[in-house]
């Protein structure tokens, strides 16, 4: 409302949001929602002929005050976010594997080409360290990001939405990495034909394995500190 005493509906609905909403009660999709609906209620009750002002204030009589419905509120999003929490965490542990697989999977296929296109297997079988340290280095440096690039990160993730749809696929991903990773080794023995060799390769693979946990681990110990209370 401004001085001359006329009803100024933007500044009672801000006035509103500034009484009814508060940050650990209701979300920012939980306010643009409320917000959403009320703005709908005035448009409806303007329609049947009431004044911005009445309409506003029937509005505001239908949906209440905090006190009606902000602990409700604060408790579903709870409920909301340890659910999330749980679908995170089972998306986070599909990716885990799906990348172990597919680095794996991508090493398999490079080594087989590199054997048939030159047939130095001794020279291609060294240069497999090299993919690794590679990994290794992206890996940490993905890392890092995540952790120092808060605030974009955090705008990421709130855009990110998680549906059956994009799990069902990760999920399917999982399984033709995982099936083409097991596929590749025989051929790869066949195309290193070398007990020696063979053996310093999947070596580096097993060491992959141990390294690789090791990095997540780390990885997701700091970010979960760097995260737990933003």
């Amino acid at each position: 409302m401004d001085i001359s005493g006329e009803f100024d509906l933007k500044a009672a609905l801000e006035q509103w949001e500034k009484s009814n909403f508060s940050q650990k009660e209701v979300t920012p999709a939980d306010k643009k929602e409320l917000k959403s609906h009320i703005l709908d209620s005035i448009d409806e009750l303007q329609e049947n002929g009431l004044s911005e002002e009445e309409a506003f204030a029937i509005a505001q009589m239908r949906f209440g005050d905090r006190k009606d419905w902000g602990e409700e509120m604060q408790t579903l999003n709870e409920d909301n976010f340890q659910l999330k929490k749980i679908v995170l965490l089972f998306s986070g542990v599909i990716l885990f594997i799906f990348f172990y697989n597919l680095i794996l999977c991508s090493n398999r296929l490079l080594l087989l080409w590199s054997n048939y296109y030159n047939g130095d297997v001794e020279s291609n079988v060294k240069n497999v360290r090299v993919f690794y340290n590679v990994t290794y280095a992206l890996l940490v440096s993905s890392i890092v990001a995540l952790y120092f690039l808060h605030e974009p990160i955090k705008w990421l993730f709130e855009k990110v939405i998680l549906n059956s749809k994009w799990i069902i696929l990760l999920i399917l991903a999982l399984i033709v990495v995982v099936g083409a990773e097991r596929l590749l080794a025989p051929q790869l023995r066949d195309s290193i034909n070398n007990a020696s060799l063979e053996d310093t390769f999947f070596s580096l693979e097993r060491y992959f394995k141990y390294i690789y946990i090791f990095i997540i681990g780390i990885g997701y110990v700091s970010i979960y500190k760097r995260y737990q209370n933003k």
